[in-house]
């Protein structure tokens, strides 16, 4: 796949949801991708936004419905302060208001849950080689 090349090392992900089951198992399918390193997971908003403040991923997989803090507002945090940081929001919503809503708030795309997970893995390296290239 030649998507993620122009990164030049594993993308760094940060997982967020508050369902463990989805997230241990996104998790593991993704850590299966030796181009993706999983470097932290959060189970609500407030967890996710300092996590990517502290650790400043590749790319973040967020939830749009979390306790704490949603996955909206978690996310124009880290769009605010991880510049650096791309966000995309996983959700099952389909709602056109949570689309519109993440990507005012800074998310770079919105996926569905019920995704196939060689779609998630493409649009990972795709935002990941986006963000390599606008920072050369």
């Amino acid at each position: 796949m030649s998507s993620h090349a122009a990164v030049g090392r594993p993308v760094r992900v940060l997982v967020a949801d508050d369902n463990a089951a989805w997230m241990e198992g996104l998790s593991v399918m993704l850590a299966a991708h030796e181009e993706i390193e999983i470097v932290g997971s959060a189970a609500d908003g407030n967890e996710a936004a300092r996590l990517a403040l502290a650790l400043e991923p590749d790319v973040v997989l967020m939830d749009v419905q979390m306790p704490v803090l949603d996955g909206i507002e978690a996310t124009r945090i880290v769009a605010s302060q991880v510049p650096s940081t791309r966000v995309l929001m996983v959700s099952s919503s389909a709602a056109p208001e949570d689309v519109a809503r993440s990507r005012r708030a800074g998310a770079v795309g919105y996926v569905f849950k019920g995704c196939a997970s060689a779609e998630l893995v493409d649009l990972i390296y795709e935002v990941a080689s986006e963000a390599a290239s606008n920072a050369a």
